[in-house]
């Protein structure tokens, strides 16, 4: 596995998060919840570019009068 991949599953299990794999040593996915709300997080791994990318995706829709503030 890639160093970036396995420091990312370390800390992930370090810390006790549960996660699934969605692609073996390229990207991982789980849920976080919080005061705010619960989020979709994917963590994405590209070695070769030596990148990590994070996303998190609340699934809410904004109202219709703040998207522009938003966007």
């Amino acid at each position: 596995m890639g160093q970036i991949y396995d420091a990312l599953v370390d800390y992930l299990n370090d810390d006790d998060w549960k996660f699934h794999v969605l692609r073996e040593d390229a990207a991982i996915a789980l849920n976080f919840s919080g005061d705010a709300g619960s989020w979709r997080c994917v963590a994405s791994v590209d070695e070769e570019k030596e990148w990590l990318s994070f996303y998190s995706i609340l699934p809410s829709r904004a109202a219709e009068e703040k998207r522009a503030d938003i966007s």
